[in-house]
């Protein structure tokens, strides 16, 4: 039988701002490497063979916390969407919240300013 095991990266400063990551390289906080090293307990104990990390370097940290004796293949297709001028250390007037939730109901339709549109899912 095969398992997956899907985890999101550890906490970044970014996400304790709640400012918008998308493909920002953004390195783990304090915080999210300890997150990751306490998943960890649990990776290791599934016994995974394989290993999957985007090319952001918080996926990168994450897995290495996690204390495997794996060398994880690494995907620019993992990468979180490009959310162009939505990404900003300060999140500009664009990426409001209320801003936000009002895309939210149609992605494709509105995509980020200078950002990638969302891909919409479909059935294999």
């Amino acid at each position: 039988m095969i398992r997956i095991l899907l985890v999101r990266h550890g906490e970044t400063e970014w996400n304790k701002a709640h400012r918008l990551q998308g493909h920002s390289d953004i390195e783990l906080s304090d915080s999210g490497a300890l997150q990751a090293r306490t998943t960890g307990a649990f990776i290791r104990a599934q016994q995974p063979s394989q290993a999957h990390v985007s090319s952001l370097v918080r996926t990168q940290q994450t897995f290495a916390e996690f204390g495997l004796d794996l060398t994880p293949r690494i995907w620019d297709e993992l990468r979180e969407q490009n959310l162009g001028e939505w990404e900003a250390p300060t999140p500009p007037r664009s990426a409001t919240p209320s801003r936000r939730t009002s895309r939210a109901g149609a992605p494709a339709a509105t995509p980020p300013p200078a950002g990638r549109p969302t891909r919409r899912c479909r059935p294999g």
